[in-house]
């Protein structure tokens, strides 16, 4: 039935989106803690006791896990709030000058 395969296109092609998009929001900032938009602002993701130490990739990814879960980090803004990935991976956004 043409009408249940275009559902099923529908949905795979959601799906595949989905993915897609979780996956750029994951590695967004793994080329030297910085994406494209904090480049254009200069700014870049630093290790919180040390702001000239870029944090691994790994550490990265684990950081933006958390914009999974948009709602919660959005209250947090509101509130003036650390980020959880920055809370739990002990990173911060700075000003980086070059």
């Amino acid at each position: 039935n043409i009408k249940n395969f275009s559902g099923s296109l529908l949905a795979i092609a959601i799906i595949t989106a989905t993915l897609i998009t979780s996956l750029i929001l994951l590695i967004k900032d793994i080329m030297n803690g910085t994406s494209l938009g904090k480049k254009i602002f200069k700014l870049g993701i630093r290790e919180t006791n040390d702001w000239t130490t870029v944090p691994s990739k790994m550490k990265l990814i684990v950081r933006n896990l958390f914009i999974l879960v948009w709602p919660v980090e959005f209250i947090l803004l509101v509130l003036g709030k650390e980020r959880l990935g920055d809370s739990l991976t002990k990173t911060n956004v700075y000003v980086i000058d070059k």
